[in-house]
């Protein structure tokens, strides 16, 4: 079964709403990990070195290492499940490895988010991905309410995939409260990303004049704009069974490849090319040709530029357990 949708098989490896928060992190946390950030190897080889890192800080009674690697394990892993089991491990230890507010409030929004990515349904079912919030920290949330990075970060969060009509207002509330948040920089890359999510809105509305106030708020160029990480959210993944390889499924064959992909400002895909496969060259092809029908939310850009370049996912092929 080709599973495209699955939100805990895709790797996210461009720079994002969470990448503030990260970098507030791994500036903290460069000590542990011997003066590197913590995830300069790959990632395979690094939740394995994560793992083995934490049992040894464990062992050696130090708490903040043993709370470090787990965050960044936690942050590192593409299954969202694991994810949460690893920040959940690391904020049970904070208090007693006595870790600053900021690096605590740092662990809770980034365990918000993997339990946001957390399938709810079938998600092997080819159909629109409906926009879930984290459901396991509330707004105004004391514990991150003064802290304007993880504040502004959970709204975005919140406000994160398509909204419906409904969502709307909540949306739009959301994100105006980052925009305008002062105590962030005029330009920081959070109010950024809420602004110019503001000017999708404003477009899908028919209101164009608001969305070219909210895009020049930006300070950004569209070029700019496509790589500062702020990604459609996906509406549709078009993926079906008869996606899978036949030669693969016949051998019992089954991988994943890291696809990179522009994402053009009507939601459309171009210039799919995959990064690396596993097996190699088994599921290329399938892959690539997959790509040409996800479609992504639209983006405002005064002149149609690209909403998004270098967009990276991960498409794994899994056969199913009745086949």
């Amino acid at each position: 079964m080709v599973d495209p949708a699955q939100h805990d098989a895709i790797r996210r490896r461009r720079r994002g709403q969470l990448s503030p928060l990260r970098d507030r992190f791994s500036e903290w946390a460069r000590p542990f990990f011997g003066g590197m950030d913590f995830d300069a190897a790959k990632v395979g080889s690094s939740l394995e070195r994560l793992a083995s890192l934490a049992k040894q800080r464990e062992a050696a009674g130090d708490l903040p290492g043993e709370a470090a690697a787990l965050t960044a394990r936690g942050i590192l892993n593409p299954s969202a499940g694991p994810a949460v089991d690893d920040f959940d491990e690391a904020l049970g230890i904070a208090g007693r490895a006595h870790l600053p507010a900021e690096i605590i409030d740092s662990i809770l929004v980034f365990r918000a988010d993997a339990s946001r990515r957390r399938p709810h349904d079938d998600t092997r079912k080819a159909a629109p991905l409906a926009p879930r919030e984290p459901d396991t920290l509330a707004e105004n949330d004391p514990r991150v309410a003064a802290d304007a990075l993880a504040d502004d970060t959970l709204l975005l969060l919140k406000a994160s995939g398509a909204p419906t009509l409904a969502q709307r207002g909540a949306t739009t509330a959301r994100l105006t409260r980052v925009a305008e948040d002062g105590r962030l920089p005029d330009h920081h890359p959070l109010r950024q990303v809420a602004l110019l999510r503001l000017a999708n809105l404003a477009a899908t509305d028919g209101k164009l004049e608001d969305a070219h106030g909210y895009f020049s708020r930006t300070g950004l160029s569209e070029e700019q704009c496509s790589l500062i990480g702020v990604e459609p959210a996906m509406k549709s993944s078009g993926a079906s069974s008869n996606d899978f390889p036949a030669e693969a499924l016949r051998f019992g064959f089954e991988g994943w490849v890291d696809l990179e992909f522009d994402i053009n400002a009507n939601g459309t895909t171009a210039h799919a090319r995959p990064v690396v496969a596993y097996p190699p060259f088994v599921f290329v092809d399938a892959a690539t040709g997959m790509a040409r029908n996800i479609r992504y939310q639209a983006s405002f850009r005064p002149s149609n530029a690209l909403a998004c370049s270098a967009h990276q996912e991960t498409i794994s092929f899994h056969i199913p357990s009745n086949h």
